[in-house]
Parts: structure tokens; C-alpha cells; sequence
């Protein structure tokens, strides 16, 4: 069975290599020329997938060759004048190939020396070394920053265009202003390079709340509850969320349709919830607060104290129910996929909220199970059809159905 067959995926005739692109197997012998002077290949895994459906795709692999980790991309377009010049082209898949961090958009980094070179620069201390942490081809690059001693001292970020002085501004900004502040911490800027793109934040001490289980999630998703509300309170008071609400829909739209042409056996599920957020949409004079934006458990750092969030690249002002619909939305997911029971997740939701209450009145309960299902449509079924994770993909279409629940 081919990767795209496993995935319930229709046919996307723009895109005709697809299938190929998403076999490990397949492009193993595709992408072992690119790594040829480092050795042989021993291993190939994709590692991450971003998928425009009829418009573009783009893998990355994770490839062990010559006892050394590398990162190798395969991306096809549908659109040849998209297609980025001066790489190495796999025409049979109408895909181009690189190797990080080689990246096209990415033009402010141009190798690991020098990311570790800039990096030390902005934090005033020698002997720094850049360790790739996380890469999402064609968009941005986060790297740990390590001293001669192995310790973690920074992480910086690369962005592919102006958007990392906004939200250095921005972090900057609020760092500063919950400077000790007990519920929220938000990490100092320590540097930022406008020639290089690069913004460099401190590391903080905690654990990341995404790994967390039993009573330090619960423990850990009470202080996100705080700390978003404590985010709220920093932002606009006034306003309406006409146009997050705008955008929003649209979005919302463009995901429905997209499951729709690509999980057929998903298209009801989605239509019906698409309808369902059309009917009963938050009223446009919903109050603003400064919101996250990915208020995502994998964005919290908890020190068994208080959080911490981090990437602050989608905060912008909007309705508090939308960052704790985005928690209450991977509550539900957990336990659809089985990995919560229903007492688990009602008890975890309500430890969220009341740690929210604590601080600041909770969004209406309607505008709650709103933006809950709505992130169902916009998050979770991107992760399936988009990002093509293998257990969203799978539970997809329980997915929907449980998230048009919420809305009853």
C-alpha cells in the first residue's frame, strides 16, 4: 500500500508525483545522490509534510548517511513559475530537491558555522554552537543554541522575510512587561539580526507542557489557564473581532473544501461542520484581547510553578475563546484518538478553565464550544489532510463528527 493510499488520500492530478513524494522507500534512492560525498545512505524517514492540495508539496526527509544526520527537501508545484531556480530538479516527479540549509527562502541563513557565528555574536559569547531543532521548509528554522559545556543557552529563529522584527518587537515588549509576573512568562530577547533574519531568545528552565502526563497535565494546563489569561488582560479592551472573524471563515472554508476534494470519505463530516460554524458564528461585536494565536500545548513550557508560552510569530488581537478553543480542541482530539479517557478529558478542560477563571472571567460557554469546533476544522483536519499525520488521518472523520458534538 503506497503512503497516499494509507492516508485515504484522492488523486490530486496537479501534483502527479505526490505518491512517490510521500514514500520513504521510493525517494530514498532519489535523494542518496544529493548526500553522496557524505557516505552511504543507511536510513530515510520523512519527517515532515506540507500539502497545498493542486498546488504544492513539500517533504522533508530525515536521512542518515555517513554515520551523520541530514536534512534533505523534495518540493513540487504545481505552478512551474513558483518553481525556485538553481537547484537540483527531479523531473519525472516535478519536484526540486535541496539540502538544508540550503533552503531557497530561507536567505538569511547560509550554514550552520554561520548561524552558530551570529548567534554567539547577538548573545556576546564565543564558543556558541547552533543544533537544529526544528525546520519547516520554505517558511522558518529554529535552532537550540549550545555553550562548549553542551548546556542550552538560547534558541534562535530564522524567518524568510521582515516578519521576525514584528514579533521581536512584540516579544520584547511583553517580556518585558511580566518581568516576574508569577502566572505567564515569555521569553527575553536577547538578539536580532535584520541582515540575517534571526531572533535569539533566552531558554527557559520547565518542561514542555505537551509532554506532560497525569497530574502534572493537569497541574500543567490550570497554569496555561492562568497564563492565557494573564496574556489577555495585556491586549485591547475595546473592538470586535470583525476581521479575525473574517479571516477566520475563510480559512475555515478553504479547509472544508480541501478535505472535501481529498478525503472524499470525510466530505459529509466536513460540510456538515462547515454548515454548523455558518449558522451559529460568534456575534462580530466579541471584544478583543491580545491572543496567542497557536496556544498549542507543545508552545507551553511548564516549571511546575507557572508557564511559560513561546513562538509568539501568530499573536495579534482576537476573542479569548479562540486560544482556549485551540486547548479544548486537542482535549477532545486525545480523547477521540483514545488516548483520554472521557473522565481524563473532562477533568483536564475544567482544570484549564478554572485556571483561566482565576484571573479573568472565561468567554461565553456558546462562544467556547464555537471556536472548540472550529479549531476541529481549521487544526485538526489540516494535521490530517495537510500535514498528513498518520493518527489525525486515521480519525478523521471521528474527528468531525465529534467536533459538530461540541456544538449541540
Amino acid at each position: 500500500m503506497t503512503a497516499a493510499a494509507a492516508l485515504a488520500l484522492a488523486p490530486d492530478p496537479a501534483l502527479p508525483g505526490r505518491d512517490t513524494l510521500l514514500d520513504a522507500g521510493a525517494m530514498a534512492e532519489r535523494l542518496a545522490p544529493l548526500l553522496r560525498a557524505e557516505g552511504p545512505l543507511e536510513r530515510c524517514r520523512r519527517v515532515l509534510v506540507r500539502y497545498d492540495p493542486g498546488k504544492r508539496l513539500a517533504v522533508l526527509y530525515g536521512i542518515r548517511a555517513g554515520g551523520a544526520e541530514h536534512r534533505v527537501v523534495a518540493s513540487a508545484y504545481a505552478d512551474e513559475a513558483r518553481v525556485p531556480p538553481g537547484f537540483a530538479h527531479d523531473r519525472e516527479l516535478g519536484a526540486v530537491l535541496w539540502t538544508f540549509p540550503d533552503d531557497p527562502r530561507l536567505g538569511g541563513l547560509t550554514s550552520i558555522a554561520d548561524w552558530s557565528q551570529t548567534a554567539g555574536a547577538l548573545l556576546g559569547r564565543g564558543g556558541v554552537r547552533a543544533q537544529l531543532a526544528r525546520y519547516v521548509p520554505e517558511h522558518r528554522a529554529v535552532a537550540r543554541c549550545v555553550d562548549p559545556g553542551g548546556a542550552t543557552v538560547a534558541y534562535a529563529k530564522v524567518y524568510r522575510d521582515g516578519e521576525g522584527d514584528r514579533v521581536a518587537r512584540l516579544q520584547a515588549a511583553l517580556a518585558g512587561r511580566l518581568a516576574g509576573d508569577p502566572d505567564l512568562r515569555i521569553p527575553r530577547v536577547l538578539g536580532f539580526s535584520r541582515p540575517r533574519r534571526l531572533l535569539v531568545v533566552e531558554a527557559l528552565d520547565g518542561q514542555g507542557l505537551l509532554a506532560a502526563r497525569g497530574e502534572a497535565l493537569e497541574d500543567g494546563l490550570s497554569r496555561l489557564g492562568a497564563g492565557l489569561a494573564r496574556l489577555h488582560g495585556l491586549g485591547p479592551a475595546s473592538g470586535t473581532a470583525w476581521s479575525f472573524g473574517v479571516r477566520l471563515r475563510r480559512r475555515l472554508e478553504a479547509m472544508a473544501s480541501a478535505v472535501g476534494r481529498m478525503r472524499p470519505d470525510a466530505r459529509d463530516a466536513a460540510g456538515d461542520l462547515a454548515r454548523a460554524l455558518g449558522a451559529l458564528r460568534p456575534s462580530a461585536a466579541e471584544p478583543l484581547v491580545l491572543v496567542h494565536g497557536d496556544a498549542a500545548l507543545k508552545n507551553a513550557v511548564f516549571d511546575g510553578r507557572g508557564v511559560a508560552l513561546v513562538d509568539l510569530d501568530d499573536a495579534k488581537p482576537g476573542p479569548a475563546a479562540a486560544d482556549l478553543g485551540r486547548v479544548l480542541s486537542w482535549i477532545r482530539a486525545e480523547r477521540v484518538m483514545g488516548r483520554l479517557t472521557d473522565c481524563d478529558a473532562q477533568r483536564l478542560a475544567g482544570a484549564l478553565l478554572a485556571g483561566y477563571g482565576e484571573l479573568r472571567e472565561a468567554p461565553s460557554p456558546a462562544a467556547l464550544r464555537w471556536y472548540t469546533a472550529a479549531t476541529a476544522l481549521q487544526v485538526r483536519c489540516r494535521k490530517a489532510v495537510t500535514r498528513l499525520h498518520p493518527d489525525y488521518a486515521g480519525h478523521l472523520v471521528a474527528l468531525l463528527r465529534d467536533a459538530r458534538e461540541a456544538l449541540r
